[in-house]
């Protein structure tokens, strides 16, 4: 069954496309067409996802002293700088993209 992805009354809605319709469509799909991809629910039209958080892109940031205090620290909040090494509390939740990809994470 193949499905068109609409946005309606700001909820997601689907509705199954007639054969004609579905047998055209293959890549690259048409700007502003929602489909699934890889199991994700993916906008053509989207651009990519950019990188934000408190102290990211600051290049000549290159050391920090997190608290044992603090608990998680959000998505890319120190991507793009000049950190190396950080320490923090082990039980601080982060995430793979909080610290640039060559920093080491050690944990007090």
């Amino acid at each position: 069954m193949s499905v068109k992805w609409t946005i309606t009354d700001g909820r997601l809605t689907h509705e199954e496309l007639p054969e004609p319709i579905a047998e055209t469509m293959t890549k690259p799909y048409p700007p502003g067409w929602w489909y699934v991809e890889n199991g994700r629910l993916t906008h053509s039209a989207l651009p990519p996802f950019p990188k934000a958080g408190a102290f990211c892109g600051c290049t000549s940031l290159r050391q920090v002293s997190i608290p044992e205090s603090v608990k998680s620290i959000g998505e890319f909040a120190f991507a793009d700088t000049a950190l190396t090494r950080v320490k923090i509390a082990g039980d601080c939740s982060y995430f793979p993209s909080t610290f640039p990809e060559n920093c080491t994470v050690m944990t007090y």
